[in-house]
C-alpha cells in the first residue's frame, strides 16, 4: 500500500499541468492567483472570447466593457446600392416582358408592399422556381432545393426569433465540415451572417431557397426545442444585461460564452457541457445617416 506521502506526492500538479493552468482575466480578482488556487479552479469558471474568469463576479467584469460597446445605438452611413434589380434580371432571362415588369411595379407602387418577385409570381409572370434562381444571381449565392436533406439544419441550435425577424433559417448542416447554411427567400441579412458565425463556431453559407420552401422552414423552426432562446424585449442598460448575463451563465453552469451584436439584438451564446442557452436582448436599432429610396420597405425593386 502506498505511503500518505507518495499519495499526496502523486497527487500534486505536474509541471507542465501547472504552466497551462488558468489565470483570471479580472485583473481586479479577489482570489489569490496562487498555483493551488488555480489549481483547485481549473474546473471551474467560464471562458469569454478566449478569456478565463474565475466566478460570475469576474466574468461580469469581463462582460462590461464587452456590453456596454455591443449595446450602442449604432449611426452609419448607408451601403451604396449594387445589386442588380431582380427584375432587370428576369428581363435579361427572357422570363418575363417590359410589359409585365411595368404592371408588377404598378401594382407594387399602388399597394405600397411587397418585393417585386412576388408580384410577378401573383400576376402569373414568372413561377416561384424563376424568381429563386434570379434571386441567387442577384446575391451571388446557390439556391437549395433540400434534396431529402431539409431536417438537417435541425441539428444545431438557432433563435427561431431570429429566423423569424431576419430571414435565414438553418436548412443544413455538414458536421464534417463545420458548415450550417442559412437560407433566405429575399435579400441576405449581413449582419445575422456575421452574427452567427461569430457565436456558432462553424462557417456559415448564405444559400437561396425558395419562397413556399423558406414559409414553411419557418414554421417547423418556431416550433422546435432547438429554437428556443431567452428573449428580453423590455430594453435594459448595460449593468443589467451583463448581471443577467453572468447569472445565467452561473445557472447554466456554462463553460464559455460569446456574444455578437445582429441589428436590434445582443446575442448571447452560453456553452455548457450539455446544451447551449441563447439570450437575446432588445438594443437601440442601428440607423442610417440617410436612406436610399431603393431600400424603402415595400418600393424595392429588387
Amino acid at each position: 500500500m502506498a505511503s500518505l506521502a507518495s499519495r499526496i506526492s502523486n497527487s500534486l500538479p505536474s509541471t507542465l499541468a501547472i504552466l497551462s493552468l488558468p489565470m483570471c482575466a479580472n485583473a481586479s480578482c479577489l482570489r489569490p492567483p496562487t498555483l493551488w488556487q488555480r489549481w483547485w479552479a481549473r474546473h471551474e469558471g467560464i471562458s469569454l472570447e478566449g478569456q478565463w474568469y474565475c466566478s460570475p463576479e469576474c466574468l461580469a467584469a469581463g462582460l462590461a466593457p464587452r456590453v456596454s460597446a455591443l449595446s450602442r445605438r449604432i449611426t452609419r452611413a448607408p451601403m451604396p446600392y449594387q445589386r442588380f434589380p431582380l427584375g432587370m434580371i428576369l428581363l435579361k432571362q427572357g422570363v418575363i416582358s417590359p410589359e409585365s415588369l411595368q404592371e408588377a411595379l404598378r401594382r407594387q407602387r399602388q399597394e405600397g408592399r411587397g418585393r417585386i418577385g412576388e408580384w410577378l409570381v401573383r400576376l402569373g409572370a414568372a413561377s416561384e422556381a424563376d424568381i429563386t434562381g434570379a434571386l441567387a444571381v442577384q446575391q451571388n449565392c446557390p439556391t437549395f432545393s433540400g434534396n431529402g436533406a431539409r431536417e438537417r439544419g435541425a441539428e444545431v441550435n438557432f433563435p427561431a426569433l431570429l429566423v423569424r425577424r431576419y430571414g435565414g433559417v438553418p436548412v443544413y448542416f455538414n458536421p464534417a465540415a463545420k458548415c450550417l447554411y442559412l437560407g433566405f427567400a429575399g435579400p441576405l441579412n449581413r449582419s445575422l451572417l456575421r452574427a452567427s458565425e461569430q457565436l456558432l463556431r462553424c462557417r456559415i453559407e448564405p444559400c437561396i431557397v425558395s419562397e413556399g420552401a423558406h414559409r414553411s422552414t419557418v414554421g417547423r423552426w418556431e416550433t422546435s426545442p432547438r429554437g428556443e432562446a431567452i428573449c428580453i424585449e423590455q430594453r435594459q442598460s448595460a449593468r443589467e444585461m451583463t448581471q443577467a448575463i453572468a447569472s445565467y451563465a452561473e445557472q447554466a453552469e456554462a463553460s464559455s460564452c460569446a456574444l455578437a451584436r445582429c441589428e436590434e439584438y445582443l446575442w448571447t451564446r452560453l456553452y455548457g457541457d450539455i446544451a447551449t442557452l441563447d439570450l437575446l436582448f432588445r438594443v437601440p436599432a442601428t440607423e442610417a445617416l440617410e436612406t436610399p429610396a431603393e431600400y424603402l420597405p415595400g418600393l424595392a425593386i429588387d
